[in-house]
């Protein structure tokens, strides 16, 4: 994938990702109307985990974002373009938000193929 073919997936994801957050604000009852994407992220960010764990991450994605929409110099269509891992962790981010992980998917829970299971009546002795 050339700069160019990265720098347009890397903006339609982040497009992805604004109505992500939208639609996230929206479930916690957060105003989206003429808030910015930043205090978005930010309010978002007091009250999922997700958001939570990306919220640096977020704002730089935003950065870089930012900079190629609003940035244009002279010939150059785009100021910075992303790094493919950039890129990747956006869409990343996107599906975690969109999927979040359940406690059936840790380390944590014991799974059901792994449990021993016995009634009341069944001898402790194999």
């Amino acid at each position: 994938m050339d700069y160019e073919e990265n720098v347009e997936k890397f903006m339609s994801l982040f497009k992805d990702l604004e109505r992500t957050i939208k639609r996230e604000c929206e479930k916690y009852n957060i105003k989206t109307e003429n808030v910015d994407l930043k205090n978005l992220i930010d309010l978002l960010s007091n009250k999922n985990r997700i958001i939570r764990k990306h919220k640096d991450e977020l704002h730089v994605i935003r950065k870089i974002r930012n900079l190629n929409a609003h940035g244009e110099i002279g010939n150059y269509k785009y100021v910075v373009y992303p790094i493919t891992d950039i890129t990747e962790k956006l869409e990343k981010i996107i599906k975690e938000i969109n999927n979040p992980p359940m406690i059936y998917d840790s380390d944590i829970c014991i799974k059901r193929n792994k449990m021993l299971c016995k009634s009341i009546n069944d001898k402790i002795e194999e």
